[in-house]
């Protein structure tokens, strides 16, 4: 249910708005991709200013898509006239990126036929448009019933004291449609739009001061510089406690308390600790023992470093003749021997046994 007192001051500030300006005859029968691009170019600014750039975009770029792959730069040139022109730039080319990428073109006529919310979401979800852009859609393309309220309009209900800071931060005005007819919608929206945006032009203009003080006589104008919509200053987080750091050994606790004797008894039990496992692995052996025994330090020398126990001579022999060995080759695989000649028959020679050899006498 609206609140009776701010139903009363909106009942009075659309009275007033009417006494001060005229509706504005915009096109409501645009497309719903250009009315979303109107409605980026229109947020805090004037309706003559939005048609103007608008026209102006239709006669410089070939068309939609060339105004998506435009530079921010480039763009907020040619929306210099525009309140923020950088702002209006980045939204707009946000509108149109986004649509493109949900739908891969810039025909999205057919959301008109879905329900109202679900068309809205849809919409939202494609552009991530401000609630000015999707209200001004949903009132003037998909027959919602939303006014759309921009920076201009808010710093007005602020002023007047219909709507609170917070109220202007979350983007909703309880009780607005509900004291503002449907069929009076758009009247009121471009009335309280021309104030909103010559109030940004000139805080100090007359006219405006005078809207405002005729809603409210009490009404408290913010300083020079300064915006109606300045929100509290945040209550500062409470400081975190610093991590404590590590004792550099683990064998050192925290002292006990005085008069604790259950906290001295344990810190003693962990001071004896180490000293009671190193008695335990002490060597038995006599031999072992008088070998890890040192010295003790004479008083103003240092004890001379103990000598490391020699090795037995044979063992380094032994080593160095380990050492000297070469590697052993590998084996050479066996060749297969050739098959022995069978021998020839043997003549048995003439018996000349018993007969001289005859001498050759020269010739």
């Amino acid at each position: 249910m609206a609140n009776p007192q701010r139903a009363t001051q909106l009942a009075k500030l659309h009275k007033v708005l009417k006494s001060n300006y005229k509706p504005f005859p915009f096109d409501h029968k645009r497309p719903l991709l250009e009315m979303a691009v109107f409605a980026a170019l229109l947020e805090n600014s004037s309706f003559e200013q939005a048609e103007e750039i608008y026209a102006s975009l239709l006669q410089k770029y070939f068309d939609w898509n060339e105004v998506r792959v435009s530079t921010i730069t480039e763009l907020s040139e040619s929306l210099t006239p525009l309140f923020e022109p950088g702002a209006r730039a980045t939204q707009l080319k946000k509108v149109l990126q986004g649509i493109f990428e949900a739908k891969y073109t810039f025909d999205i006529e057919i959301l008109k036929k879905q329900n109202l919310g679900a068309a809205v979401k849809d919409i939202q979800t494609m552009t991530g448009a401000s609630s000015f852009i999707i209200n001004f859609i949903a009132q003037n393309s998909l027959g919602g019933h939303a006014i759309a309220l921009d920076r201009g309009a808010w710093e007005i209900l602020v002023i007047t004291g219909i709507a609170t800071p917070q109220e202007a931060a979350t983007g909703e005005l309880s009780g607005l449609e509900r004291t503002i007819p449907k069929n009076k919608g758009t009247e009121f929206f471009t009335l309280l739009h021309q104030a909103g945006a010559e109030y940004l032009h000139n805080p100090n203009a007359p006219n405006v001061r005078k809207l405002i003080t005729s809603v409210n006589s009490a009404a408290v104008f913010p300083k020079k510089g300064e915006s109606a919509l300045k929100l509290p200053e945040p209550k500062p987080a409470p400081a975190k406690a610093k991590p404590v750091e590590k004792a550099a050994t683990d064998n050192k606790a925290a002292a006990p308390k005085p008069g604790d004797k259950a906290a001295e008894k344990a810190s003693a039990e962990k001071a004896n600790a180490p000293k009671a496992s190193a008695e335990k692995h002490k060597p038995t052996d006599a031999k072992s023992a008088a070998k890890s025994e040192t010295k003790p330090a004479v008083k103003g020398k240092e004890a001379p470093p103990v000598k490391p126990a020699s090795k037995p001579v044979a063992s380094k022999v032994a080593a160095k003749t380990a050492e000297k060995k070469p590697a052993a080759k590998p084996a050479k695989p066996e060749l297969k021997k050739p098959a022995p000649k069978k021998a020839l028959p043997v003549v048995a020679a003439k018996k000349t046994a018993g007969k001289p050899l005859a001498k050759r006498k020269p010739r």
